[in-house]
């Protein structure tokens, strides 16, 4: 416990938080500016939260690796940033000639029947649209992704295919305008995580 505290504590010394955090998606536009602002949150994440994470992050590393030593990673962890945005994707694929960009989520059997019946969570689209966008910027051919969700126990995968349309980009365009619009004017938007987690 006292090594899985002490990791979280130096990811968290490490984060930048002169911009918005793109895997902050979906979520609370004023957690997000107290976030940016540098004000530490009073919600305790309990150890077996913090477990999790790591689980997570060992599995993304694990599955990198896999892909790289096989000769399908074009690039991963690779840094997105706009004047207001900054991310980390965690995958171009090169599959034949066609690069395709890969979201993965690792997740518990439970959560599994839960992502086949309602699909795709909204926060997790846009989070993978928005690192879509920018990398786009220099992958002009970059047209197709895939938001894998992976159970932990077993890698049985259930994926979310996407192709590039003017409708993304306005997704994106407005989940982050009206935040940024608010940061730019130095006010407070109202609290939405209510809402977000009824």
């Amino acid at each position: 416990n006292e090594i899985i505290e002490k990791n979280s504590a130096y990811k968290s010394g490490q984060r930048d938080g002169a911009k918005f955090h793109i895997s902050d998606s979906g979520g609370c536009y004023r957690a997000r500016i107290y976030k940016r602002l540098g004000i530490e949150p009073t919600r305790k994440i309990e150890i077996a939260g913090l477990r999790k994470m790591v689980a997570g992050d060992f599995f993304h590393t694990g599955l990198q690796q896999l892909l790289r030593r096989h000769g399908k990673l074009f690039l991963s962890e690779t840094t997105v940033e706009s004047e207001h945005l900054l991310g980390h994707p965690d995958a171009v694929i090169q599959h034949e000639k066609e690069k395709i960009l890969a979201e993965f989520k690792t997740i518990e059997k439970f959560q599994m029947g839960y992502i086949r019946k309602t699909g795709a969570k909204e926060p997790h689209k846009l989070q993978m649209f928005t690192y879509w966008l920018l990398l786009r910027k220099e992958l002009k051919d970059l047209d197709h992704a895939v938001l894998s969700y992976i159970k932990r126990e077993d890698f049985e995968t259930h994926d979310f295919y996407f192709t590039w349309s003017d409708e993304i980009h306005e997704q994106v365009k407005a989940e982050w305008t009206p935040l940024v619009k608010y940061w730019e004017e130095k006010t407070l938007p109202d609290c939405s995580c209510q809402i977000l987690y009824d």
